[in-house]
């Protein structure tokens, strides 16, 4: 396939058309594979200002590739049924094995090379390309992509350092450019930030620390009410059900948090008159929550007693 010629331009700074994202991939499809992470990265670099979406772009242009690419080697769909007798979609020009069960059975044919023609400036380029000569693109403009990514992430971390690390940081400043091992680079300097300024480092602890602060587990009366019938069970305590007297004056003795007594009283009757086998894990589930087992533990009076007696009970 014949394609227009296409005519270099200066680099400068302005917003690019069609025609110049189609003459960015163009170009790089007739230079060594060894120079395409240079070339994607200098132009990303120079025109990233006014192009925030070039990324995007670049890869559209590469897709409607892969598409024309496939188009080429496969054909059109024509319907194909496959070992199990469902109808599949394959390309006209599919090649096809057998298996060890003697079916038909579409082959890969990503390797296949495709012969096109090239025109830029005038001339013709003659280039065989593959779909695996197209994914290597697609995996170079994806590490840039990335590239891109952390460094913004990193404009934003370093915003909200306190002002004698962004001090220091302004006698280093940021990369101008997206090379990803100079923003790994970066990184590191980040990483040293408590070595670097001694003084600072118990207020980043302190803010390391409280955000990734958990906040404590807030618990149900039905969560609360099932820790205290699991204490009984492994101790062999009997249970006073139905005795509201008694169990509230068991709810005033056990932490149920915000509760009151009379609230644990229902609960361990509501427990108690649906009648569930609580030997059942679903069941217990249904109860307390998907963290059924945590939460018993955490509220138990008698940890070693209560492990016991769940292991008895296989939970």
């Amino acid at each position: 396939m014949i394609l227009p010629s296409i005519k270099r331009k200066e680099k400068m700074k302005r917003r690019l058309l069609t025609k110049d994202y189609q003459r960015i991939v163009l170009e790089s499809f007739i230079m060594p594979s060894d120079d395409w992470h240079k070339y994607y990265l200098n132009l990303i670099e120079t025109n990233y200002q006014y192009n925030t979406d070039i990324i995007e772009q670049i890869e559209t242009i590469l897709n409607q590739w892969i598409e024309f690419y496939e188009s080429k080697v496969y054909g059109e769909l024509v319907p194909f049924k496959n070992e199990n007798g469902k109808i599949e979609y394959v390309g006209i020009n599919q090649i096809f094995g057998v298996d060890e069960n003697g079916n038909k059975t579409p082959i890969n044919m990503d390797n296949t090379f495709y012969p096109f023609q090239i025109k830029i400036e005038g001339v013709i380029h003659d280039k065989s390309m593959n779909r695996y000569f197209f994914d290597e693109q697609i995996k170079i403009i994806g590490t840039i992509k990335d590239a891109i990514t952390l460094k913004n992430n990193l404009i934003e971390f370093e915003k909200k350092l306190p002002e004698p690390i962004r001090s220091y940081f302004k006698e280093n400043p940021m990369p101008e450019g997206f090379e990803l091992s100079d923003l790994e680079k970066r990184v590191e300097i980040i990483g040293q930030i408590p070595e670097l300024l001694k003084e600072q480092k118990e207020k980043l602890q302190n803010i390391i620390n409280e955000n990734n602060k958990e906040e404590p587990r807030k618990y149900t009366i039905q969560q609360y009410s099932l820790a205290y019938i699991f204490d009984c069970n492994s101790i062999g305590e009997s249970i006073p059900y139905g005795s509201k007297t008694e169990l509230e004056k068991i709810g005033r003795k056990r932490n149920i948090g915000k509760y009151s007594p009379n609230t644990f009283y229902k609960a361990i009757n509501k427990i108690f008159k649906e009648d569930e086998d609580l030997n059942i894990e679903k069941n217990l589930v249904e109860i307390a929550g998907e963290d059924w087992k945590a939460v018993l533990i955490e509220l138990t009076k008698y940890p070693e007693e209560l492990k016991k007696y769940l292991q008895s009970k296989q939970l």
